[in-house]
C-alpha cells in the first residue's frame, strides 16, 4: 500500500495566513517546528509496516530523492519514489504518477490541497487543514483509513 505524502500544511502548518501572525513568526520563531507532526506520523505508521512513502510535495522540486529520505528521519527508508513533478493540482501529479508506473494498488494520499480531487477519489484523501496539519483528528482519520484498507489485504 502507498501512502502519498504531501509536507506543508501536513508535517507542519503553512505560513501564518495573517499578517500580525507572519510578523511575530519573523520576530520570534515559529510556534511549531518544521516537520513538528514527523513523530506521530512515524508512530501511527508504526502499526503499519507494509505501507510505502510516495513524496507528493513541491520540496521534490529542490531536494533529491535521498535528501527526502534523510528529512523523514526513520520514514526515510519507506520512501519509494517522488510523483515528479506537480501538474496544475496534486492530484493531477499523483494520477500522472499511477498512470506512468501502472501501479494498481491501495492508496491513500494525506495533503492539505483538496483541488482538483475528482468525487470518486475523494475517499482516498486524507485532508488536512493548512493551518494545523496532520493535528491529533486528521491522525485519527487516517488511522482509521489505512485500518480500512488493511483489513481488505
Amino acid at each position: 500500500m502507498l501512502l502519498m505524502l504531501d509536507f506543508d500544511g501536513v508535517l507542519h502548518p503553512l505560513e501564518p495566513a495573517d499578517e500580525l501572525a507572519y510578523w511575530k513568526q519573523l520576530l520570534f520563531g515559529p510556534s511549531f517546528p518544521r516537520f513538528g507532526h514527523l513523530p506521530a506520523l512515524a508512530g501511527l505508521l508504526a502499526e503499519f509496516p507494509h505501507v510505502r512513502l510516495v513524496v507528493s510535495s513541491a520540496w521534490q522540486e529542490t531536494h533529491s530523492l535521498d535528501e527526502l529520505r534523510g528529512l523523514l528521519g526513520s520514514l526515510g527508508p519507506r520512501v519509494v519514489a517522488v510523483t515528479g513533478g506537480l501538474g496544475p493540482t496534486r492530484y493531477a501529479a499523483i494520477a500522472a504518477w499511477l498512470s506512468r508506473t501502472r501501479y494498481a494498488g491501495e492508496w491513500l494520499a494525506v495533503d492539505d490541497d483538496d483541488r482538483g480531487w475528482p468525487d470518486a477519489e475523494r475517499h482516498r484523501l486524507v485532508y488536512c487543514d493548512p493551518e494545523a496539519g496532520l493535528d491529533a483528528a486528521t491522525l485519527a482519520e487516517l488511522r482509521r483509513r489505512l485500518v480500512l484498507l488493511a483489513g481488505r489485504r
